[in-house]
């Protein structure tokens, strides 16, 4: 917040007028730095949900923790600047020329800063196999030093404006660099939020930049009309340096800021983000631990939790009961990415609703993750060994048994499946394909909706030869994952057709989708009937996960362990068993310990419970459990308590859960941990206890290759 006089000094002052401009030139950099940093913070105020823990302790955490680091960045950028104008003297007197060699400098820096972020952009499995994967980094960096050079020459120009007279001009430029670093928070906060690290760290630093320069411009007018602003500049830019440098070297302090913003790390936002790379940066230099593995223990040592180690009760056999005779076959009708309300409502799914009037209908079922990986392991398995295996899983059993497994799935779900999850294997896989054969295809599926060649390979199959021998049939539909990939005239077409209209509390075209889905679900019950085979056959109807559709500016799924993402849909219609509308909690992993004995099982390694005996009052042998994170690494984890009508969460990051009331509180934004400091203690012991909990380095990553689990005790008394 500082300018150069636009007058030469005289010939016996001119160093000491020389000096006090770049001593300014450093102040004015410095303070507009901090100021920028506290608009992030202002920003993280706006996000942050409103829980119960105190503004003021976040607002004294967070300034300390910002205006530290912002003043030693503006420091340094400073004394870069008066390097730039080193170089620069050449040009005396030729002020055009020097602009440019000042621009120049700036993108050069800019964009060999950019190059980390560029290379990992453009360094995923399917990227790396396109031309981008070698032009892409190369364009990323260009875009990002021409942008840099052409706001820096617009900054320069503004800041001689102001010299010239031209103030508006100066704050009209301000004005546009806020609004550039606005909308840089606002992609950062509402684009795929928590997926992508590096790319939120690079619009963050977006926006800290444009809000620095709009600041300096501003101060610029600033000190023109109030010339003795200058030097309460200078002594505030003394003192947030000094502040700068306590803060590296004090740890205590380092401590305090922790202390402060414990809440923080429960979504992360801005003061957390900040404060889980504080925290990096001083563990790699003192410490060969991980953050994580630091951080659990930090929460260990908060709650008391002495004792981390596996519950043996999770290693012992549980006895299953047999279903009613007469039923031979399974088909298990599997929607990727579908979430309870939307499944749940008649209006969107009416196919759905009738088969739950003759089913076992579990109102709050719970998947076991909130993405694919930490969900379907656990329908197979039955327990949480999510990268284990065990004799009791229902497709070894099947096997065993010599039912024929089908699977038909979307090619792009399938190519994702066989790396990822090498126990889903079937005798025989139906790809239905979702693109064109030479297309790539990323994460979240095709463009083209397989919904209706799933079902018709699906039919085919129950008119097969085949199908009279004993099978396992599993439609795995994964349009609800691709929704936002479909093509627009189908989602159009779709929705004409059926009657589906565009305003609704839930996205218009996840409805279309799930419509079109339930659509397909009536023709597979009707062709079961019409083949005879739905006195002998049991129907699943069940999803693996929810979707955020904008919740807290998250549109997809993983991560977060909110109820939109981990509430799903589950049905089975078992002939024998009464219809029952069911509204105890209950979980996915109880879907193998009920089906097994269909293929012979008599016991097995389920943490889960057979649902026919919850319908029924029966009592849970273990909590329900969660687990949340991106990609192969575990981030949260959690545990429901039915009696309390609890959900405890837990970020493995964070010393400070999240403690929810599931039955009112369906958007998670309500956290009781402070009000209820009791219930937090006891669930927090329980989940320390469970499999889901890590107790070291390795267990916040999943393993790809599953090895053998053996049951301890696994023939039970009746006692037991």
């Amino acid at each position: 917040m500082s300018e150069t006089s636009p007058q030469s000094p005289a010939p016996r002052s001119r160093r000491k007028s020389a000096l006090w401009n770049s001593i300014d030139e450093a102040a004015g950099i410095t303070t507009s730095s901090c100021v920028a940093a506290l608009a992030i913070v202002l920003a993280d105020h706006f996000f942050r949900p409103d829980w119960d823990f105190s503004w003021t302790d976040h607002w004294r955490g967070a300034s300390v923790l910002y205006l530290a680091p912002a003043a030693l960045v503006g420091f340094f950028w400073a004394n870069l600047r008066l390097i730039q104008d080193g170089v620069s003297r050449r040009f005396r007197n030729r002020s055009s020329r020097r602009e440019w060699v000042r621009a120049i400098v700036v993108a050069v820096i800019a964009g060999c800063g950019t190059v980390p972020f560029a290379l990992k952009s453009f360094s995923g499995a399917k990227v790396r196999t396109t031309w981008l994967a070698t032009a892409g980094p190369a364009l990323f960096v260009l875009t990002v030093a021409v942008g840099t050079l052409v706001c820096t020459l617009f900054l320069w120009r503004a800041q001689r404006g102001v010299l010239w007279g031209r103030r508006r001009f100066a704050l009209t430029m301000g004005a546009v660099f806020c609004a550039l670093g606005a909308a840089a928070l606002w992609v950062d906060m509402n684009i795929y939020v928590g997926l992508y690290s590096h790319l939120h760290a690079f619009l963050e630093l977006c926006a800290f930049s444009f809000f620095v320069a709009a600041f300096q411009l501003f101060g610029h007018v600033l000190v023109r009309a109030l010339p003795q602003v200058r030097v309460a500049t200078r002594l505030l830019a003394v003192a947030l340096l000094a502040l700068g440098v306590t803060f590296i070297a004090y740890r205590p302090l380092r401590t305090w800021t922790d202390s402060q913003l414990a809440h923080a790390w429960v979504d992360e936002y801005y003061v957390g983000r900040t404060l889980r790379r504080a925290q990096l940066m001083e563990l790699q230099l003192t410490s060969d631990k991980s953050l994580r593995v630091a951080r659990v223990e930090h929460l260990a040592r908060r709650f008391d939790l002495k004792d981390r180690s596996l519950d043996p009760a999770y290693l012992k056999g549980a006895r299953l009961a047999p279903l009613p005779e007469g039923i031979h076959n399974l088909l298990i009708f599997y929607v990727d990415t579908l979430r309870a309300d939307v499944a749940r409502d008649p209006g969107i799914m009416p196919e759905f609703a009738q088969f739950r009037a003759q089913a076992l209908d579990f109102t709050r079922a719970y998947a076991s993750g909130s993405d694919t990986l930490r969900s379907l392991p656990t329908i197979l398995s039955g327990n949480y060994f999510i990268d284990r295996t065990h004799e009791g899983d229902l497709l070894r059993l099947a096997a065993k048994s010599g039912h024929h497994r089908r699977l038909v799935l979307a090619r792009s779900a399938g190519d994702f499946l066989s790396e990822l999850v090498p126990t889903f294997r079937f005798d025989k896989t139906t790809t239905v394909a979702d693109s064109a054969s030479t297309e790539e295809i990323w994460g979240y599926g095709a463009h083209l909706s397989t919904a209706r060649g799933v079902v018709d390979e699906g039919i085919a199959f129950l008119n097969s030869k085949e199908a009279k021998n004993p099978f396992l049939l599993w439609l795995f539909h994964f349009d609800a994952h691709a929704w936002r990939e479909l093509d627009d005239d189908y989602i159009g077409q779709t929705s004409e057709r059926l009657g589906i209209e565009e305003r609704g509390a839930v996205n218009f075209r996840y409805r279309v989708v799930a419509r079109a889905i339930d659509e397909q679900f009536g023709r597979v019950l009707s062709a079961l009937k019409k083949t005879g085979r739905e006195k002998d056959t049991a129907v699943v109807f069940l999803s693996d996960h929810g979707e955020g559709l904008g919740q807290g500016g998250f549109w997809v799924h993983s991560i977060f362990l909110w109820e939109s993402l981990i509430r799903v849909p589950l049905a089975l219609r078992i002939p024998g068993i009464a219809p029952k509308n069911v509204t105890e909690p209950v979980s996915l992993v109880d879907v193998a310990p009920t089906l097994a004995p269909l293929f012979g099982g008599t016991e097995g390694l389920y943490h889960g419970d057979d649902l026919r005996s919850l319908s029924e009052g029966g009592v849970r042998r273990h909590p329900i459990l969660l687990r949340g994170g991106k990609f192969e690494g575990h981030d949260r984890v959690g545990i429901v308590d039915p009696v309390k009508q609890r959900k405890l969460v837990v970020r493995l990051e964070a010393a400070f859960p999240e403690l929810l009331a599931y039955e009112t509180d369906l958007r998670d934004d309500h956290n009781l941990a402070r009000k209820e400091g009791a219930v937090v203690r006891h669930l927090m012991k329980r989940l320390a206890r469970s499999p889901v909990f890590p107790r070291g380095e390795n267990d916040f990553n999943l393993n790809f290759e599953p090895q053998e689990v053996v049951p301890v005790n696994a023939q039970l008394s009746a006692a037991e």
